[in-house]
């Protein structure tokens, strides 16, 4: 029988992802700072669930709504160019900031209890 996971990515480590590729999609480079729509800032799986990814911070990366729409289930290393899949590696290797992001998230009084 197969292990459930969670659907739940932590709030936390979301964010420590949004700031480690700053607030950038990973495809596109669009700036997602500041976006009109909240919903335009996404956690795109590089490995989507269906092909056996999991919720890893390696295999989470930032993507705007409309480059994760596009790249649908297939896995970054087949539907990126070259130059993209390039900067995904690089990225990957980033420390992510979880410190940073938990300290932001309790000074927002959002932080888990």
């Amino acid at each position: 029988m197969a292990k459930l996971q969670s659907n739940w990515i932590d709030q936390v480590i979301r964010l420590a992802i949004y700031m480690r590729d700053d607030f950038k999609c990973v495809y596109c480079r669009r700036s997602l700072m500041h976006t009109v729509c909240p919903f335009d800032l996404t956690l795109d799986h590089l490995v989507p669930r269906s092909l056996g990814g999991d919720h890893s911070i390696k295999n989470l990366a930032t993507a705007c709504r409309s480059c994760n729409s596009r790249k649908g289930a297939r896995s970054w290393r087949t539907w990126g160019t070259r130059k993209q899949r390039a900067r995904i590696i690089k990225q990957r290797r980033r420390t992510l900031p979880t410190k940073k992001a938990a300290a932001i998230l309790l000074a927002q009084g959002l932080g888990d209890e």
